[in-house]
């Protein structure tokens, strides 16, 4: 048997049918087998690919009319339709008239692939650079050599998706019978339909219990092995580790409170009222205290009786956001403890405070711009910014809009404005910045609340950092039975914006109703108290999140693309250890 681990299953939080959502109860043997499942079923598994070398056997004990393989969740945007009919699915299909035929999104073409009850399929995914191998009782078609590199049956140009996650998948394509049983690493017995003839092989990393030896450079999909970095990795460090990067208090006040319980020192806090009208207070320690923006509004930064002082384990308020009798939030991340230095990465000399373990840095700068062009501004970091907010801190008329850039949009050049409910905008009108968003800089055009001259802005860049933070998007399925999102951590903050026009802003955490799935959430565009969603808005998990409504706040009917922000508590290799 395998190694003591949390190897991938079958997700029966993700399902795929054309008539949604599909019962579970095809899935059997502790989420491991599909048997007998009705046409167009498709089902995800709990792990997913954002980068690495993979490797995974499926058993097909009675062939049926089968469809193995991955999904790009970025692509694919038909969970409530047939799992080979959409954009973003790389499948093998075989039926009981043999011919083996080779999805890629809508197209296919036939391979010579014939597969009997009995056989054993294995998957080699580089997900780094876009290749999968598929190998049938070990020996892989196509005279295809994943240790070598080379004829892969999918690669870079089949499989359109650069960003998110590559997810495996189960599924089917008519009603016959059909059995197929995933080992990930588990067990080579295949839930004892296999007993003689398995290599009871391991992966490179000593994990895994395989019918077939993995190939070289290729791992089991189990939590030892999920990336994490060693920078915030809770066994490499002991003043790093996620719950030293972000946190969350909840206080009911009684007036000049000192805020404690968060464990390291905060260096942006973002306060609400939870049951009222007040508006959403951001304050940082690059600023200075009692500077404070609010995220529901266009107006200038103003000097507020509101924060009083950044401390060792939380924070200290004045009267504002601390009144007598209110509950408030409080959303804190960790920069560089305050100390800030000068960067020229940029056309702008730009001050800087930066945490580069965990992918978070406050910017401030002047503008330069007086007319249509770009100027570039450091950021600090070392990895390309995934998530951006800036603000005009001197201007209370458009320019004080919010602007965003988030990895999801349709390019760099697209932003949404955290104070607004409107859609994705390009604004490359006023100057193309696509270009300008690199490992050490980001772009700024002459945009109303990008870089004007005479103005001061502050900008929180963020990147993600593996079992720590996420970055992505998720295309909304409009059922309760929403969406699961696979994020490599248990989620401590999730944020999520739909793309399209009249589509709030919503902020969820662990912490707000003691419970999960709670059914509260806060709006950062609505100054108004919590807001309440039967069932919740989703379920946090150990490795990632599920949707939980239909509403238009995080799952639209009509099918819209959402994106979400996500920093974690503790990392999926770990599960609940830390």
């Amino acid at each position: 048997m395998a190694i003591n681990a949390n190897y991938m299953t079958l997700n029966p939080l993700y399902l795929i049918n054309n008539s949604y959502p599909p019962s579970t109860s095809y899935v059997i043997d502790g989420n491991l087998t599909v048997l007998n499942a009705p046409s167009n079923f498709g089902i995800g598994m709990t792990h997913g690919f954002y980068s690495g070398k993979w490797y995974w056997e499926v058993l097909v004990s009675d062939v049926g009319q089968h469809l193995l393989g991955f999904l790009t969740l970025d692509d694919f945007t038909n969970q409530k339709s047939q799992p080979h009919n959409a954009f973003g699915s790389y499948l093998v299909y075989t039926s009981t008239s043999g011919q083996g035929i080779r999805y890629v999104e809508k197209s296919f073409n036939n391979i010579t692939f014939s597969v009997s009850d009995g056989d054993i399929v294995q998957f080699a995914l580089d997900r780094d650079n876009r290749k999968c191998w598929v190998g049938l009782n070990g020996t892989y078609i196509e005279s295809g050599n994943p240790a070598g590199n080379s004829n892969p049956l999918f690669d870079s140009s089949d499989i359109s998706a650069t960003t998110g996650v590559f997810m495996p998948v189960f599924g089917t394509y008519g009603a016959q019978n059909n059995k197929q049983t995933l080992n990930a690493g588990q067990d080579s017995s295949f839930a004892g339909q296999k007993t003689s003839g398995s290599a009871n092989a391991t992966d490179g990393n000593g994990f895994g219990d395989f019918y077939y030896t993995p190939p070289t450079g290729f791992l089991s999909a189990c939590s030892n092995n999920v990336p994490t970095s060693d920078d915030i990795d809770p066994a490499q460090t002991d003043d790093d580790f996620p719950q030293k990067q972000c946190g969350v208090l909840k206080n009911n006040s009684t007036g000049g409170d000192s805020y404690t319980g968060l464990g390291f020192r905060p260096d942006l806090v973002w306060v609400k009222w939870t049951e009222g009208d007040q508006g959403h207070g951001w304050f940082d320690s690059s600023r200075g205290t009692s500077k404070v923006l609010n995220s529901d509004s266009t107006a200038a930064e103003a000097t507020s009786s509101g924060l009083t002082s950044f401390d060792s384990d939380g924070y200290t308020m004045g009267t504002y956001y601390n009144q007598s009798g209110r509950e408030y939030m409080g959303w804190c991340w960790r920069a560089n403890g305050g100390t800030t230095s000068s960067n020229t990465d940029g056309d702008i000399t730009s001050t800087v405070q930066a945490n580069q373990e965990a992918g978070f840095s406050i910017v401030t700068y002047s503008g330069t711009l007086s007319s249509v062009g770009t100027a570039s501004v450091g950021h600090g970091l070392t990895k390309k910014p995934e998530f951006l907010l800036s603000k005009a801190r001197t201007t209370n008329n458009d320019n004080g809009n919010w602007h965003c850039s988030h990895v999801g949009l349709t390019s760099y050049n697209y932003r949404i404005r955290i104070n607004t409910n409107e859609g994705e905008a390009n604004r490359s009108s006023a100057g193309d910045m696509a270009s300008l968003f690199t490992n050490s800089t980001f772009g700024t055009n002459y945009t109303s609340g990008l870089n004007t001259s005479g103005d001061t802005f502050v900008a929180y860049v963020w990147h993600s950092v593996d079992g720590y933070s996420k970055f992505g998007k998720y295309t909304a399925n409009g059922n309760a039975n929403g969406p699961f999102i696979y994020t490599g951590f248990r989620p401590k903050i999730i944020i999520i914006k739909g793309l399209v026009t009249g589509s709030g802003w919503v902020i969820k955490d662990d912490t707000l109703d003691g419970s999960n799935p709670g059914t509260g959430v806060l709006e950062p565009n609505q100054g108004s108290g919590k807001y309440t969603t039967a069932g919740g808005v989703c379920d946090i998990l150990s490795n990632g999140f599920k949707v939980r409504t239909a509403n238009a706040v995080a799952n639209s009917t009509s099918y819209d693309p959402y994106v979400y922000m996500a920093w974690g508590s503790v990392p999926f290799k770990y599960n609940n250890t830390f």
